[in-house]
């Protein structure tokens, strides 16, 4: 798992300031459980993909998935 501050796969939150830490929750804190939300919904759709087929594509689903995973 990434670093949710630098998303360097080698580091973790610990290695940065307080002040660092602080300024990123200050900033980002309340929409990271947002974020996780929509990615765990993102999985279930791509599971139901057959069931909603027609309805929603993979295509429209892997778009999503890529701009949330760019945050």
């Amino acid at each position: 798992m990434s670093c949710r501050i630098c998303k360097r796969n080698n580091c973790t939150e610990s290695f940065h300031s307080f002040e660092a830490q602080e300024e990123h929750d200050e900033k980002y804190g309340e929409y990271e459980n947002q974020i996780d939300e929509l990615k765990d919904e993102i999985k279930r759709l791509k599971a139901e993909n057959k069931i909603l087929y027609g309805y929603i594509t993979n295509e429209y689903i892997n778009e999503v998935d890529e701009k949330l995973a760019s945050l």
